[in-house]
């Protein structure tokens, strides 16, 4: 359930204040954008098509057969697409469980751009687009009284993973392909409440041990469970404070292309895979869509997923990016 204290709406996970305040100054929905790219395009059936890929390795909790055979998958697509695989490992002790496990961050890197960053020439601005890619290991938010059992998350990680990927194949073959970076984090959904560092282990790992080339990143997306039928965007307070211009901008191409997803409110502040990489100095936003009935419950399934939805979000992306990197 969740909870009302002193005027603020706070949910019993992932969040410190997850407040929905009153709305600060938005763009209304007579703002406009430039005409979206005709990118690759996007193919909203194949991001639904990569949730129900990924919900078919069952759950994907760091240590299981179902987490290593999902991030083979996920190798495998950024091998398609012609990035570099960057495999970052690192050993997690998981707090709702206990057990200590070997996690891995997979980041996809564009052509020229290496792992360490050394000896290259270009210094032209980089956006990163990042999910994560385990599974929380029970649905602990079930009604009491219902035995707790590992579900598939098919919004709280795969929807993400999905329109990362789906970005990827639509800018494949224009200009945009060498300046973005996908970022696919582990062991973020097994943290406990009120113990905040138990939470996103993948990022953590990846903000303390930054690449050279981080310097040219321009801003980092973040995206977690936005894949849902009447996915509803507000700014979350984090982002909106560390980059309140970029925010701004988003904000007035998602009310221009898509009024529906990208509300006037704020939500939060909440402690997601952004923040370890705001703490660290680099320019990161989240775009989470809460509320979600079914976060962390056993009907996070494909079916409350669509198509159309991650098709639009997907949309307002690229041509954002596009915007912010003058492509």
């Amino acid at each position: 359930m969740q909870e009302i204290k002193r005027g603020i709406l706070r949910f019993p996970s992932r969040t410190l204040n997850k407040a929905v305040a009153a709305a600060a100054i938005l763009c209304g929905a007579g703002c406009s954008a430039s005409t979206p790219v005709a990118a690759g395009s996007f193919d909203g059936a194949r991001a639904l098509a990569d949730v129900r890929a990924q919900c078919d390795f069952g759950p994907r909790i760091p240590g299981t057969e179902g987490h290593a055979s999902a991030g083979a998958w996920i190798k495998d697509q950024i091998a398609e697409l012609g990035w570099t695989l960057w495999e970052q490992p690192f050993s997690a002790r998981l707090a709702m469980t206990g057990a200590d496990v070997t996690a891995s961050n997979l980041w996809a890197l564009p052509e020229g751009l290496t792992r360490a960053g050394t000896g290259e020439t270009s210094e032209e601005p980089l956006i990163i687009i990042s999910a994560h890619w385990d599974t929380r290991p029970w649905a602990d938010r079930e009604p009491r009284g219902r035995p707790n059992h590992p579900f598939l998350s098919a919004n709280d990680g795969a929807s993400g993973v999905a329109i990362a990927l789906g970005i990827a194949r639509a800018v494949k073959d224009t200009p945009l392909a060498d300046r973005l970076v996908l970022a696919f984090f582990d062991a973020e959904d097994s943290g406990i409440q009120n113990v905040d560092e138990s939470w996103c282990l993948g990022s953590r790992h990846a903000a303390a041990n930054l690449p050279d080339w981080i310097r040219r990143v321009r801003l980092g997306i973040n995206l977690d469970m936005v894949g849902h039928r009447g996915l509803k965007l507000s700014r979350e307070i984090h982002s909106l404070r560390a980059e309140p211009a970029a925010m701004a901008r988003l904000w007035r191409t998602g009310r221009s292309l898509a009024p529906e997803i990208f509300t006037r409110g704020t939500v939060g502040p909440i402690l997601d895979d952004h923040y370890p990489f705001i703490q660290a100095g680099v320019p990161y936003i989240d775009l989470i869509g809460l509320p979600y009935a079914y976060w962390h419950r056993m009907r996070d399934t494909p079916e409350q997923c669509d198509a159309g939805v991650m098709e639009r979000l997907a949309l307002v992306l690229i041509e954002f990016i596009k915007n912010e990197l003058g492509t």
